[in-house]
């Protein structure tokens, strides 16, 4: 064999390496990617549950008060959040979501024939139980994040990256 062909064949097999390494490499940063939208859809499916209980809230709430200010709040802070579609925006709309439901039940808790409904206990230990859902889905969505993240950095695929110009994912911050 001649020397050009094994240089030939030597180039070849370093290519080839480089090759199926990148390519594992890209899997691998997929397979991640697809994680961090199974987590972020988990946290979506969460909030839209919290969101489907709004409407009974409002029913419980019309016995005991007559301002509709407040049920166009309540309502108009529930379909921000509905029509928010990325991370960003649902983030802001939980949030703002949040802060009117706690002024809402701080009105409430001066009012002691709501505060005795059995309905509206429930409806309280529902929101709880939908936020706590919301806060440990938050917590698997962040680490999936900061794997994926850190994973880009990795030599060698932290340069094909660069040249594919990808971004991170953004944490959820609540």
């Amino acid at each position: 064999m001649s020397k050009e062909s094994f240089l030939i064949i030597f180039i070849g097999a370093i290519l080839g390496f480089i090759i199926i390494l990148m390519v594992g490499l890209y899997t691998r940063l997929l397979n991640r990617k697809s994680k961090v939208i199974e987590k972020f859809e988990q946290i979506d499916l969460a909030l839209q549950k919290k969101c489907e209980i709004i409407p009974n809230l409002i029913d419980i709430l019309k016995e005991y008060f007559q301002d509709e200010s407040l049920f166009e709040e309540i309502i108009n802070a529930r379909n921000i959040l509905l029509e928010a579609s990325d991370i960003n925006s649902k983030i802001n709309a939980n949030l703002n979501l949040d802060n009117v439901l706690i002024r809402i039940f701080d009105v409430c808790k001066n009012n002691i024939n709501l505060n005795e409904n059995k309905k509206y206990q429930e409806m309280v230990k529902d929101f709880e139980e939908y936020n706590n859902k919301i806060d440990y889905a938050i917590s698997f969505y962040n680490d999936s994040v900061a794997d994926y993240n850190n994973f880009k950095k990795k030599f060698p695929l932290n340069i094909f990256i660069k040249l594919m110009k990808s971004s991170n994912f953004n944490f959820y911050n609540k």
